[in-house]
């Protein structure tokens, strides 16, 4: 029950940050056309370097990154109430 609820709070808290986040729709469209370009570019220059893999890769690496450091802050949370940190 005590795991839930601390599952829970994380997972409103995540929510949180995704809705802090304009949804793609509602950008301006000079951003849209920019993000298009954009693509138009890696399609080009992922005739010669695997552009997708590379950012596929990046993105793990910050997921992985991401992770620890959430739990570098729940370890200090956790240590701040137990007072030994």
């Amino acid at each position: 029950m005590l795991l839930t609820g601390i599952i829970e709070l994380i997972r409103a808290l995540i929510d949180l940050l995704i809705d802090l986040f304009p949804s793609p729709s509602s950008l301006p469209s000079g951003i849209n056309d920019a993000f298009t370009l954009l693509g138009q570019y890696f399609q080009k220059a992922n005739a010669i370097l695997p552009v997708d893999t590379m950012i596929t890769i990046l993105g793990l690496i910050l997921t992985l990154e991401s992770g620890i450091l959430a739990f570098k802050i729940a370890n200090w949370v956790i240590n701040k109430f137990r007072g030994s940190g």
